[in-house]
């Protein structure tokens, strides 16, 4: 067990206590462990509000057997060698991790640059570069961080980004 970043996490949040939001397995299969959330794997909700008509069950096979490298984006183990990593990261590390869902590795992309789920900007500008191994589309959100607001004087802050592709 430990934290997951699940429906109500932002980017910045912060875990408090030993009071645990989630937990997920570790299998042993011909001698090597791997990681199972069999919750996650099953199931999403197509809105942020936690409803039932919100709740579609489709299978993710990201969450069966993944790479632990890439499951400590999202989950926690609070006991360091459940996270099956080389070099186990803290709390606080994971906390500053960017906020990523299954579809990123799925398309194989990777952070180049800015490895942190907030990042400040320097005179209201920032490059953010991600790399990719195949074509995908992919979507962001851009916030305040203090508030979660979206608008800036009436416009979206997406509408201030360009997306590059080089």
């Amino acid at each position: 067990s430990g934290f997951a970043k699940g429906l109500d996490y932002r980017p910045g949040d912060k875990f408090k206590g030993s009071d645990y939001n989630h937990s997920w397995n570790a299998v042993l299969i011909d001698n090597n462990w791997y990681l199972v959330d069999s919750h996650w794997a099953t199931r999403y909700l197509v809105s942020e509000k936690n409803m039932p008509e919100n709740l579609v069950y489709e299978y993710d096979d990201f969450y069966f057997l993944t790479d632990p490298e890439q499951l400590v984006y999202s989950h926690w183990a609070h006991r360091k060698e459940w996270q099956l990593l080389v070099q186990p990261i803290t709390l606080q590390d994971f906390e500053n991790l960017p906020l990523v869902k299954s579809y990123f590795f799925k398309c194989a992309m990777f952070f180049v640059s800015h490895h942190n789920g907030v990042v400040d900007t320097k005179k209201g500008r920032i490059a953010l570069t991600l790399g990719y191994c195949k074509p995908t589309n992919f979507t962001y959100k851009i916030t305040f961080a203090d508030t979660g607001e979206e608008m800036y004087q009436g416009q979206k802050l997406k509408n201030f980004a360009l997306q590059h592709h080089g």
